[in-house]
């Protein structure tokens, strides 16, 4: 007789599989698409085959969140994307020379899938020493020490002083209702009002750094503090929630950091009450999905917004392609055509570096920068496949989706382990960070994120007790 844990994986893959299939029927049926688009099918066609021949991989999809991300998010780039697409007329922010690339946009999206498959199956089908991830989590072993309170508390003053002292540094953050409001050409950036090399400048610097890990390690302390007063009660929980809607005062540029500061603590709540933690799950996979489109479908319908006159397919069809990378976004990178790779790979590696202005002083172009300037568009994120094609060719593109992928499934093995809370907290960031970059950041953002927020983080919680 199956168990329950059993049936939930087959529910899984079956979901994957036979839905993936309809996409790929859905497509074929479009008679009404345009032709450059005639293999699009192949992407979700492909998708369903290799998830039939790594169905074993979905035994352990319930026990290591990196696994259930990258899955879930090439699902969402190589399935949901196109057959949005179709609802929404094929419409994107990236048109210049589909026509012409598209074909090849298809095929090296599906290399990257099964280059990305191949790693996650051997990477996910390894043994490993691992606990029960609906254990009861260790709060004492997450005991932070006199020099991790020392150092957190040095640095919230710092961001304190600075916020107040520093008129500047207030625009860095803005509400979630203010964001709902703004425009792509009202985003600030703190270039435009302070000088690189000032020490204002690095002040600032140093504060929107240590920002993104204090938002997260000083409402860790008072939910891990709350989950030791209350135990594991409802109470404990309700205490809580406002920690994580607290994330959504703090919405930088990058808009999705809030979201994701809010999953690490929604994740860390599921494992502070394990007996919740199914409904935990349930409940905020709900709202989450409610908010991201009422969210978009506010900014769709402000009358200030820059694509009025669109169908709300048609936006949603040029969304998805922006924030999945999605097959008009992989074939605008066959528009760079510069030759010269290593300045812009310099670059990247040295801008990744805190303080890379006052530093080094070194100006230049990554290769978003290119991406946008070859294909006349602005505020596009170069897909991760692309930026690897960029730099080291067809044949070696997938290398580096690959690692993360790698990465992504070896750190949701160490989670089950027995770790403290603040590596926990840590970790799950990291994993987050690692999924989501193949398919919805690149190799670019990755290093200025490990850099600045992850490597500090893993610092400090290396410096907490268990």
């Amino acid at each position: 007789m199956p168990t329950r844990r059993s049936a939930k994986f087959s529910l899984a893959w079956y979901i994957v599989v036979i839905s993936s299939l309809f996409a790929a029927v859905i497509l074929y049926c479009d008679f009404d698409k345009p032709d450059y688009y005639f293999l699009l099918p192949l992407l979700p066609l492909t998708f369903a085959t290799i998830n039939i021949a790594a169905v074993k991989v979905y035994e352990n999809i319930y026990k290591n969140i990196g696994l259930i991300l990258v899955i879930g998010l090439y699902y969402c780039r190589i399935v949901i994307v196109p057959v949005i697409m179709s609802i929404g007329n094929y419409s994107s922010l990236q048109k210049y020379n589909v026509f012409q690339n598209m074909p090849s946009a298809i095929f090296l999206m599906i290399y990257e899938l099964i280059i990305a498959y191949m790693v996650l199956y051997l990477t996910a089908g390894r043994s490993g020493c691992i606990e029960d991830e609906n254990a009861a989590a260790d709060i004492s072993s997450s005991i932070s020490t006199g020099a991790f309170k020392t150092i957190i508390v040095c640095i919230l003053l710092f961001d304190i002083s600075v916020f107040i002292f520093i008129p500047e540094s207030r625009r860095l953050y803005i509400d979630i209702f203010k964001a709902m409001r703004q425009t792509d050409y009202e985003i600030f950036y703190i270039d435009d009002v302070i000088s690189r090399g000032s020490l204002k400048r690095a002040c600032v610097t140093l504060y929107s750094m240590t920002m993104e890990f204090v938002r997260i390690f000083v409402p860790a302390y008072f939910m891990i503090s709350i989950r030791k007063k209350s135990g594991e009660k409802l109470i404990g929980i309700i205490l809580s929630i406002p920690f994580i809607l607290a994330q959504f005062l703090l919405v930088s540029n990058t808009q999705a950091n809030s979201i994701l500061c809010a999953l690490v603590l929604m994740l860390l709540i599921a494992k502070l009450y394990p007996s919740w933690s199914a409904k935990i799950y349930r409940v905020s996979l709900m709202f989450g999905i409610l908010f991201i489109v009422c969210y978009f479908a506010f900014k769709h319908r402000m009358p200030s917004n820059l694509y009025g006159g669109m169908t709300m397919g048609e936006r949603a069809s040029q969304l998805t392609n922006a924030y999945f990378s999605g097959p008009d976004n992989i074939a605008a990178v066959f528009n760079v055509t510069t030759q010269d790779k290593w300045t812009p790979l310099f670059y990247t590696l040295i801008s990744s570096i805190p303080f890379n202005g006052t530093l080094f002083g070194i100006e230049g172009s990554n290769f978003s920068s290119l991406y946008n300037y070859y294909n006349g568009s602005l505020f596009q994120i170069a897909p991760c496949i692309g930026e690897s094609y960029f730099y080291f060719g067809a044949v070696l593109s997938p290398i580096v989706p690959g690692i993360f992928v790698n990465l992504a499934i070896r750190y949701g093995r160490k989670i089950q382990m027995k770790i403290s809370l603040w590596k926990y907290v840590t970790y799950i960031y990291f994993i987050l960070l690692l999924a989501i970059s193949p398919v919805m950041y690149n190799g670019t953002i990755f290093l200025k994120t490990f850099m600045e927020t992850i490597l500090p983080m893993m610092i400090l919680s290396s410096l907490s007790k268990g």
